[in-house]
């Protein structure tokens, strides 16, 4: 096996990504023990540290105990010092957002696209839409670390070309490319639910950015998921995303759109919720409704009986859950979409099935909870593709490559 080694500019930016997240992780810290930590050399830990409060990203906060000597500056790192843009890119509409390093919104808006919008007036109306929000936002190209493109379909990663968006109709599509050349900053492309996963590693709840461990299961129009195994995303050999929605679970199933029978799409998608719900409702003389929400509010009032459809519909959750927890054994399954927004009605008997369908052992101390990022997920997740990068170091591999 070929022995890897670091060039000294990798191994430059290593040291700067671990100086940067101590500060982070620690919100004051001297720079005495920064050298203690990172057992760098003082004068390498105070080249990296004025080099990053030149730049905005740290500044000099207070003082702290004295141990002898004169009392240590704290340094405090500054989530401002640069900008992140993160898009959400639908055969509808392009949602997009401008962030600091540590995901709080600055400038959000939405450009909607015609019908079948070809690949190349989608280039130009995300280009336009970026050059929007950085003016809205006042966000100069010199104070902008990355842009995230979120995309429904299959992303090749080798590549990092749109192989085939379904919703979009975009085969061999290379988005990343041109939008890097124009704004002159890393790009980076990933799939749907991929990034919908980041968001809540990296911006969910305590139990979420806690785990190393976690799955997310998206429950809408498709059904898909995204594991983060050992902290990091879990890929294919070239593809990113988890077809979890074309698992079979009943051999003698409906046939999904895929053209296979029994998929956990066919059987427990947000429109065969709809469709069973609107069953009942139509039964008890009731008018149909069209959202989820709407399902949440007549389950609350108890305006129809809903509860043999839920009991359908967990159960189908639950067994798709089980093989997940007998596959990955995660610490964490949180549930995204229709699930989420009916998690009073359906959380825990999922949970149940789940539990008494998979493996002993396998399942000790999962925990399942609903996901409460809403519609953002998406963008945050977009965004978190470029500051997670930025906090590993990895930005420059990528202009480096781009140049």
């Amino acid at each position: 096996m070929k022995k890897m080694t670091l060039q000294h500019s990798d191994l430059s930016q290593v040291n700067r990504a671990t100086v940067l997240n101590l500060i982070k992780t620690h919100r004051q810290i001297s720079r005495a023990e920064l050298v203690k930590k990172t057992k760098l050399a003082g004068p390498t830990v105070s080249r990296i540290v004025q080099a990053l409060i030149q730049e905005g990203l740290v500044s000099e906060n207070g003082v702290g105990e004295s141990i002898g000597g004169r009392k240590p500056i704290l340094l405090t790192f500054q989530p401002d010092g640069r900008r992140v843009v993160g898009l959400d890119i639908r055969p509808q509409f392009i949602r997009g957002i401008v962030c600091n390093l540590s995901g709080d919104i600055i400038e959000e808006s939405e450009t909607p696209l015609k019908p079948r919008v070809s690949a190349e007036e989608a280039v130009d109306a995300i280009i336009d839409h970026v050059n929007a929000l950085l003016r809205k936002s006042k966000t100069s190209r010199r104070d902008l670390a990355g842009i995230g493109l979120s995309i429904p379909g299959l992303i090749d990663h080798h590549t990092r070309t749109v192989r085939f968006s379904p919703p979009t109709g975009w085969r061999n599509m290379s988005i990343r490319q041109p939008i890097a050349d124009y704004f002159g900053v890393p790009v980076i492309v990933d799939n749907t639910v991929e990034v919908m996963t980041l968001a809540e590693k990296v911006m969910g709840g305590e139990q979420s950015q806690l785990t190393n461990n976690l799955i997310f299961l998206y429950f809408g129009a498709g059904i898909g998921a995204g594991i983060i195994n050992n902290g990091a995303l879990f890929r294919g050999a070239r593809y990113s995303g988890m077809e979890f929605g074309h698992t079979t679970i009943d051999l003698n199933g409906p046939e999904c759109r895929c053209g296979n029978y029994g998929c956990l799409e066919a059987l427990a998608s947000e429109r065969v919720l709809l469709r069973k719900v609107n069953e009942r409702l139509s039964e008890a003389g009731l008018p149909e409704v069209e959202t989820v929400e709407q399902v949440a509010e007549i389950a609350d009032r108890g305006d129809v009986d809903l509860g043999p459809v839920f009991t359908e519909m967990t159960t189908y959750l639950g067994v798709g859950i089980a093989n997940m927890i007998n596959l990955f054994n995660p610490d964490v399954i949180v549930l995204g979409g229709w699930p989420s927004v009916l998690s009073r009605h359906v959380l825990e008997p999922t949970r149940q099935i789940a539990l008494r369908r998979s493996l002993e052992g396998m399942n000790e101390g999962v925990q399942m909870i609903p996901s409460t990022m809403g519609e953002r997920s998406v963008v945050l997740g977009a965004a978190s593709l470029v500051i997670q990068q930025f906090f590993k170091g990895e930005l420059a591999s990528i202009v480096r490559e781009r140049m």
